[in-house]
């Protein structure tokens, strides 16, 4: 059954090229989560399995330093630090190679399921997570219901899987209590061996599914209706010139309004001839305002107006460039030029009192 818009019209149209780029800006892509999880296990596994008597070796070194000096050893305020330092850096130290494998391995499987995409969207807050009603929307979606499967499923492998190991070795538990040591740690490690590639294998399984799943839910997310793809195709075959002169229109209506905001400026700050910067400052307020910034031929038309109106220039290269770069219309100044611009300010307030004089 095709999945319904919020017209209750029927999604039956592919996504345009539009809608798959509006998509992947909105950080919108097919991940499996569980893929990389498995995928980074596996890489730490075979990386211990490859290490591993390197790995024994460590641990039963610091076994036996343990051992050795726990009779003489007194632990005081005066040592404690030392003791923590010593065995924390010796435990980091061998874990560091897995730990970086499984960041390294993380790292290229999200980045080759989203083929390189990155999406600040994606770590801007979302205000409508916070409604109670979409949480529990959430809750008995599909995708929730998907979710909770995939957590009951694995939880039965795994448990599956490690009873039927331990229930096929019983016949070899009789006979551990007679063999050495060695051979009881190679009994286990070749049996946690199997556990560690049967639960692998079948977690493998699992997150190509979810993949799919995912996959298949964002593609019926995308699709159209046969409304959207007639609406798309008039917005492709606008005349180019039509668009030229809506480009300008809106320039036109942009430059009108920065005019407008200049003359209620306290100061214009410029460039000299690059950059112009109008700034509002009133007692009261707690920084100075970017009422309007322009460039180029609207900078020289923001300094004709703040002459015709008698409002003080003041050229400041630095300052200026950073406003403009930094700073947005009708936001205040940043706090690392509060020093420069309150500066400005003073002067202007000075100059305004000797002309009233």
């Amino acid at each position: 059954m095709a999945e319904e818009s919020p017209d209750g019209q029927d999604k039956t149209e592919d996504p345009s090229e539009e809608r798959l780029h509006s998509y992947r800006e909105k950080g919108e892509i097919a991940v499996s989560k569980e893929l990389t999880t498995c995928l980074s296990l596996l890489a730490v596994i075979v990386l211990i399995s490859y290490f591993f008597l390197t790995l024994t070796q460590q641990i039963i070194r610091m076994t036996r330093i343990s051992f050795e000096s726990i009779t003489d050893l007194r632990i005081s305020a005066s040592n404690i630090g030392a003791i923590f330092k010593f065995y924390g850096w010796n435990y980091l130290t061998a874990s560091i190679p897995y730990i970086a494998a499984s960041a390294v391995v993380s790292l290229v499987v999200t980045l080759g399921q989203t083929q390189l995409n990155f999406s600040w969207q994606r770590l801007s807050p979302q205000w409508s997570r916070l409604n109670p009603i979409s949480g529990l929307q959430r809750l008995v979606s599909m995708n929730m219901y998907f979710e909770l499967t995939k957590s009951i499923l694995k939880m039965l492998i795994i448990s599956i899987l490690t009873g039927l190991l331990l229930y096929s070795s019983t016949n070899h538990f009789p006979g551990l209590m007679y063999l050495p040591i060695r051979d009881v740690w190679g009994f286990w490690s070749a049996k946690s061996w199997e556990l560690f590639g049967s639960v692998i294998g079948m977690m493998l399984l699992i997150s190509i599914m979810d993949y799919f799943f995912n996959f298949t839910q964002l593609q019926n997310k995308m699709k159209m209706t046969k409304q959207e793809v007639r609406e798309e195709a008039k917005q492709r075959e606008i005349d180019p010139h039509v668009r030229g002169r809506i480009r300008r229109i809106q320039r036109d209506v942009a430059s009108r309004k920065t005019i407008e905001a200049t003359q209620q400026a306290t100061v214009l700050v410029t460039n000299p001839t690059h950059y112009s910067i109008a700034l509002l400052y009133e007692f009261g307020m707690t920084a100075p305002i970017v009422v309007a910034k322009g460039k180029d031929n609207l900078a020289l038309r923001m300094r004709e107006v703040a002459k015709d109106f008698d409002i003080p220039i003041v050229e400041n290269k630095p300052v200026a460039r950073t406003l403009y770069a930094t700073t947005e219309i009708t936001q205040e100044i940043p706090s690392d030029l509060y020093k420069a611009v309150s500066e400005i300010i003073l002067y202007v307030f000075k100059l305004k009192n000797k002309l009233k004089k």
